[in-house]
């Protein structure tokens, strides 16, 4: 799990989340990272994860998400 949960701009609290490694067939060797909601579901429009952390450093995860408007947008 990725920490604690940090409040939004809108005062309320993330949910807690997830990151697996799930099956990809678009992705050479069939794996890939992926953040999930704290049911497993993973996020939707998620383009890019790249998980990084050195020797004796606590693990980074960056997630690149599409904003198609739709499932990803900006808030009103």
């Amino acid at each position: 799990m990725v920490g604690m949960p940090t409040p939004c701009a809108s005062g309320s609290r993330l949910p807690e989340m997830l990151i697996k490694i799930d099956a990809a067939s678009s992705v050479p060797g069939g794996k890939a990272i992926v953040l999930c909601d704290d049911n497993g579901s993973p996020l939707p429009m998620q383009s890019r994860v790249v998980l990084s952390n050195g020797v004796d450093e606590m693990g980074e995860i960056t997630v690149t998400f599409v904003i198609d408007g739709e499932r990803v947008r900006f808030a009103d």
